[in-house]
């Protein structure tokens, strides 16, 4: 039983530290911090999700991805004319 005595004395050692002043303070203000970040992730997720499936969204999309088409194959037939 040795490493339960080496750990019952680590136990013992370490229930007697000192906590610094302020920490609890410390560790709340890091927990609303978390929370806000994640609920201004989620807001901002739910409007993106709400542009896309909107009708402009899916419109913008769709124009994009044709822009994105037709440059690529301009790109392609640009291959074949000499400068």
């Amino acid at each position: 039983m040795e490493h339960d005595d080496r750990y019952q004395t680590w136990l013992r050692r370490s229930a007697d530290a000192e906590v610094p002043e302020g920490f609890a303070d410390r560790v709340m203000a890091a927990v609303h911090d978390l929370e806000r970040h994640r609920r201004q992730r989620r807001a901002l997720r739910g409007w993106l999700l709400a542009l896309l499936w909107s009708r402009p969204g899916k419109v913008g999309i769709g124009t994009l991805a044709f822009l994105a088409c037709v440059v690529r194959m301009v790109s392609v037939v640009a291959l074949f004319f000499p400068e």
